[in-house]
């Protein structure tokens, strides 16, 4: 098991996957190693809208977030208003598979109202000029 906050990396024959903490944002890159061609790059998104009396209250980052690499899955964990995420990756027949759990670590119900959890991918650099990978695609 290697638990560690700052970068863990799977691989398959095809695929790599590799989650770092970066400030406070879980970055995810997923590579198809045979072409190159970058999947993901960027910040996980962490998303969650709940219904707390009569106000809407919307949280857009895991707290806490820790990285562990156990059995060829990484995962990943951390807290969202009260709720501890475990998120985790595998590769399976080629594929990568992702699972997600949400735990209620509070006494009172959670009312969830809109969940938002996917993996990103940076078109522009920090001046906002296209990256070489990004420029390929047709944009409309």
């Amino acid at each position: 098991m290697n638990k560690n906050n700052l970068s863990v990396c799977i691989q398959s024959d095809i695929l790599s996957a590799q989650a770092s903490i970066e400030g406070e944002e879980v970055v995810f890159k997923l590579v198809h190693l045979p072409t190159g061609q970058v999947w993901s790059n960027g910040p996980i998104i962490y998303r969650l809208q709940t219904g707390q009396n009569d106000r809407t209250v919307t949280t857009c980052q895991l707290k806490g977030a820790v990285l562990e690499s156990i059995n060829d899955r990484l995962t990943i964990k951390g807290d969202i208003q009260g709720l501890s995420v475990s998120h985790k990756f595998y590769f399976e027949g080629g594929a990568i598979e992702e699972s997600i759990e949400l735990l209620n670590k509070t006494e009172n119900i959670v009312k969830i109202e809109r969940l938002e959890i996917g993996l990103t991918c940076r078109l522009t650099d920090s001046a906002g000029k296209l990256l070489k990978g990004a420029q390929k695609y047709t944009w409309v």
